[in-house]
């Protein structure tokens, strides 16, 4: 069958499912032209304020499984996916708690160890009948019995069941499976400055159904307008600058930092990853001391040397098991690092660049960091433009990775 428009033909099926193209001999006829999409662009991810939430229209049961990347902007027991109906013996609910993921699937409640959603990090999750699994590291969080079940409600993103009950989150994806078959997958899109997420499967629109609007991440891109010469963080407030580095860290890994570092406020973190079970950082503490930690508990070693303004490299070496902290061509510290685990293989959290959410940023220009693991170049971040945005490029992985803080880099001259 056809349709025509004109002397066009405008739509071919065969058994009632529209081609691509047809052909009359050797001649081509008809071509399905591009499809049109209902957004202007693909972004980095949607962020809710606590009134803003969408239904999935998708009834949990025993079947369903949950693949999301997320980062929780605050630790408060709100409900991050699923809804809550205010029984505990008929819910379905992911959520934070005192920094721990707990997950509800009717009368039971799996609960995970200390620090394993904390607020300000990105982790790609999956759900299943009663375990939630780390993706990056392949670490199953929490488990519990398995158990036959149909849901009440549909599972909601940000929001309980239309109770005063939101979360604050930022979603990057999310797939939704019924067995091993999709049956939603979303990837956040904008319409002008509207923040909204496009199923691929349905092809089709999943808006706000709560007040104001999703913040909007960049605009996916592929490749940069040019390279500059550093990144700034002007700002001094907690969570200012940082990017994640997307790298889970083990005692085998090496980082090295360049910056111009123009000024330093207590806790302010030069690279950071919280522990569970690896706490790996290098930051200014509150006696204005540089301090260090690289062990599976908070076993901090405080150097006596005080930050000073200026071009500095901190470079720190899990595989020689040695500190160095340069200050103007000046060696500040130049130490081993004596409380490094022997037996540690990998962590549950990846790696903050200049900062972390809830303390100071690094205030300066980043001009490169590059992250080793056994001493082979994993990660190599450049700063670049596009258009008049800022990002980190790894040149390892052809990657961008973007501002996690609530303060826009500065740009430095193109290369």
């Amino acid at each position: 069958m056809i349709a025509v428009g004109g002397n066009e033909i405008t739509k071919a099926f065969v058994a009632d499912t529209e081609i691509d193209k047809m052909y009359l001999g050797s001649v081509l006829v008809y071509s399905k032209g591009p499809e049109t999409l209902p957004y202007d662009a693909e972004i980095e991810y949607i962020e809710g304020s606590g009134t803003q939430w969408i239904d999935t229209l998708i009834t949990p049961d025993s079947n369903t499984k949950i693949q999301v990347k997320l980062m929780n902007k605050e630790v408060s027991g709100n409900v991050i996916l699923g809804y809550y109906i205010d029984s505990d013996t008929s819910d379905y609910r992911l959520f934070n708690y005192n920094n721990k993921i707990y997950f509800d699937v009717y009368s039971q409640r799996v609960t995970g160890v200390a620090d394993s959603l904390r607020a300000g990090f990105v982790y790609n999750f999956e759900l299943g009948n009663n375990y939630v699994k780390n993706l990056d590291t392949g670490t199953t969080l929490l488990s519990g019995t398995v158990i036959t079940f149909t849901g009440l409600s549909t599972i909601r993103i940000n929001n309980a069941l239309g109770i005063n009950n939101n979360s604050k989150n930022r979603i990057y994806y999310l797939k939704l499976y019924n067995g091993d078959n999709v049956v939603r997958d979303f990837i956040p899109v904008r319409i002008g400055q509207t923040g909204a997420l496009y199923d691929k499967i349905s092809k089709r629109l999943f808006e706000n159904s709560g007040s104001g609007s999703f913040i909007c991440g960049n605009d996916l891109v592929q490749e940069y307008d040019a390279q500059v010469e550093y990144l700034e963080n002007t700002s001094t407030s907690n969570g200012a600058s940082y990017f994640d580095s997307g790298f889970t860290p083990s005692t085998n890994t090496r980082i090295v930092l360049n910056a111009y570092v123009n000024s330093y406020t207590n806790q302010t973190r030069c690279f950071y990853v919280f522990k569970t079970p690896l706490r790996l950082e290098l930051y200014i503490n509150g006696s204005n001391k540089y301090a260090y930690n690289f062990n599976t508990s908070d076993n901090n070693v405080t150097t006596n040397v005080t930050p000073v303004a200026g071009n500095t490299t901190f470079d720190i070496d899990g595989v020689s098991k040695n500190i160095n902290i340069t200050v103007n061509q000046t060696v500040k510290v130049n130490a081993a690092i004596t409380k490094i685990p022997s037996t540690y293989t990998s962590s549950e959290g990846t790696l903050h660049i200049c900062g972390r959410y809830d303390t100071g940023c690094l205030v300066g220009k980043l001009y490169s960091c590059q992250i080793y693991e056994n001493g082979v170049l994993v990660r190599n971040f450049i700063p670049v433009r596009v258009g008049q945005i800022g990002y980190f490029y790894d040149t390892v992985n052809k990657k961008f990775h973007s501002n996690c803080g609530s303060s826009a880099w500065q740009l430095g001259p193109d290369v």
